[in-house]
């Protein structure tokens, strides 16, 4: 999956909107889960891949260091890298706060974790240019 939300990433450009983004994203994750049926996802992630109108779900977030690694590499700026990053997560926290009891007390510390992997590839990225 950290293939699909690269390409996606790259296929909607820098400038896209966080709207763009999202639908790229999905659009993507479902074509490479459908060219990669058995690639070990969850069982609800299976089911989300064959979605024709796919939500969020309550996944375990298990992604989300997956989900942002590409665009670490993407981006001129910190700021605009971690926007993009939390694009890529929004809706599926927002519907787990929903519909689970407690969500978000211990997903502090993955969101926490996501942050500096992201932070530490923008600046590989950038010292590399150096």
């Amino acid at each position: 999956m950290t293939i699909a939300v690269g390409e996606a990433l790259l296929a909607v450009g820098p400038k896209a909107a966080v709207k763009e983004i999202e639908d790229a994203v999905v659009s993507n994750m479902q074509d490479w889960g459908k060219r990669y049926p058995h690639a070990g996802y969850g069982g609800s992630f299976r089911h989300w891949l064959k979605e024709k109108n796919p939500k969020p779900y309550g996944s375990y977030g298990n992604g989300s260091a997956m989900r942002v690694s590409a665009a670490g590499w993407l981006y001129d700026s910190i700021e605009r890298t971690r926007e993009v990053a939390r694009t890529t997560g929004k809706a599926k926290r927002a519907v787990k706060k929903a519909l689970i009891p407690g969500y978000g007390k211990n997903v502090q510390d993955g969101l926490r974790i996501q942050r500096k992997q992201l932070t530490i590839r923008f600046i590989r990225r950038r010292a590399l240019a150096l």
